[in-house]
């Protein structure tokens, strides 16, 4: 094959070694020399994948959904009660249950509001707004 030119067809570009270089140039072995290029097989499925894409989108866009799949709003969350919220009658430094300051202490000063999350006989756990939790007796907090 050395010194023998190859050949690239004009239409399919593929590049093929037309045989004895005395010899007249060949057809193309895939076009055949027609002049248009041969199918790629990878073309088909592009071409059923954009159909498919485009008829599933299509019935998305008419059909309406279904009554069961629409999730009903949740109702707006009212404000706690009064029944919940607390004030604090004089100054705490109370040990944290749970949140952010878990196993240190946090001040609470006189009046300061604080959320009611349990009650556990003569003792609460209330909630700062911090989201701190820590147990109080009931006799340190006055309602609102």
């Amino acid at each position: 094959m050395l010194g023998s030119r190859f050949t690239i067809c004009g239409s399919c570009l593929l590049v093929w070694a037309p045989g004895k270089a005395g010899r007249a140039a060949r057809a193309c072995p895939r076009c055949h020399g027609r002049g248009r290029r041969a199918p790629e097989p990878f073309l088909l499925g592009a071409v059923l994948l954009a159909a498919g894409l485009a008829l599933g989108g299509a019935r998305l866009a008419s059909a309406p959904p279904a009554a069961d799949a629409v999730e009903p709003r949740a109702a707006p969350r009212a404000a706690a009660s009064p029944a919940d919220q607390a004030r604090t009658s004089a100054r705490l430094v109370l040990a944290v249950a749970s949140g952010p300051r878990r196993g240190g202490t946090v001040t609470l000063r006189k009046g300061q509001a604080v959320k009611i999350v349990r009650r556990e006989g003569a003792t609460l756990l209330v909630q700062d707004s911090e989201g701190n939790r820590m147990y109080v007796a009931r006799n340190q907090l006055t309602a609102p």
